[in-house]
């Protein structure tokens, strides 16, 4: 590869190592969990389903914020160093790492962003991105700070496709702001595998003419394919009436620590044999109802602890699966439909009042 110079002046060098070291301590805040404690919880029933524990190459789920700072000769800030997002990707070595500086990065509609090799971003606090994204099959890396967003013109397409990671080498979005309008935010397939940290997800906060907002039959987060998310201290938020904050199919599986679902019609919705696993979060902030399952969803796998916050309506559709673990709370909940209905009721008021207060 071809040398390059970069002309960061010191205040700036001292931006980006701070930001990037940043990374190294994030994960200090998170408390790994010992095998002593893991085996507490088997011995009381509490153990979550195996197959939704993101344990690869010895490392946990609060292990993976970690991020090596990049080789300083391995870094290009766009635009400052004259290169866009795509050719900048295209000129790193393995393991590089793309300064995303202030302002706003935007390219053509029908052009996507390609991420074919291990390659890390990096987003200064003003720095936005508009536009398409496809990180492809084997790769992994890390995106700090980047908000990107992008006005689908049609409901299928999506802001970010993710196709790399593995339970060994995900892919990690750490305090990140992806947006969709009329599309999905993020679409996980061919067995990808995202770990998702302290971001918000979701569609473009805005008033609505209507309410509960029209469905454009679009979901925010789309796991298909066999694909893996785990997300930890995120909002999920702003969809229409029937649509999903989290849509699984085909083999796929989620788990959600501290999360918040906000203005979504159903909080997650699952198909075919996929898996969902809610801990600590919030479910109540919905339009519709916190679960839809589909018709071919006998053998899925949903675990909802009793530390999430429950409230309204249970299921949209009927009940259909047969692995399921709830905790007491949502148990009595599920089964007074009279209770369901009052929360629900009182839930859209005061959603109806905030969603007048936005701007």
């Amino acid at each position: 590869m071809e040398s390059f110079s970069f002309n960061f002046s010191r205040s700036q060098n001292v931006r980006i190592f701070v930001l990037l070291s940043m990374l190294l301590l994030t994960g200090d805040a998170l408390t790994s969990t010992s095998n002593r404690q893991q085996m507490r919880r088997l011995k009381h029933g509490q153990c979550k389903l195996e197959i939704l524990r993101l344990r690869g190459g010895g490392k946990s789920l609060e292990d993976l914020r970690e991020m090596k700072y990049p080789d300083p000769n391995n870094i290009i800030k766009v635009p400052d160093d004259g290169f866009s997002i795509q050719q900048a990707v295209d000129s790193l070595d393995p393991g590089g790492c793309v300064y995303v500086g202030a302002g706003v990065q935007e390219w053509e509609y029908n052009t996507t962003i390609t991420v074919n090799d291990n390659i890390s971003f990096v987003g200064e606090e003003d720095s936005v991105c508009k536009g398409r994204w496809q990180i492809c099959p084997a790769t992994h890396g890390h995106w700090y700070g980047i908000s990107t967003r992008m006005r689908a013109k049609v409901s299928e397409d999506m802001c970010c496709l993710v196709q790399g990671g593995s339970f060994q080498a995900p892919w990690v979005f750490d305090s990140c702001n992806i947006i969709c309008d009329y599309g999905a935010a993020i679409l996980c397939s061919d067995r990808a595998c995202l770990a998702i940290y302290s971001s918000r997800i979701g569609g473009i906060r805005r008033k609505s003419n209507s309410f509960p907002p029209s469905s454009t039959g679009t979901d925010i987060i789309v796991l298909c394919e066999e694909a893996f998310c785990a997300l930890q201290r995120c909002e999920i938020s702003w969809t229409g009436r029937n649509d999903r904050g989290i849509a699984l199919m085909h083999k796929s599986q989620c788990f959600l620590s501290t999360c918040r679902f906000d203005m979504v019609g159903i909080a997650i919705g699952i198909e075919d044999d996929a898996g969902a696993e809610a801990r600590k979060s919030d479910l109540t902030r919905v339009f519709s109802s916190m679960l839809e399952v589909g018709e071919t969803s006998k053998q899925a796998r949903i675990d909802i602890s009793e530390d999430c916050k429950v409230a309204g309506v249970v299921w949209n559709g009927a009940n259909r699966v047969e692995n399921i673990r709830f905790g007491p709370s949502l148990q009595e909940l599920e089964l007074d439909l009279a209770r369901q209905n009052r929360e629900q009721d009182r839930m859209l008021v005061v959603m109806l009042q905030d969603m007048r207060q936005v701007e």
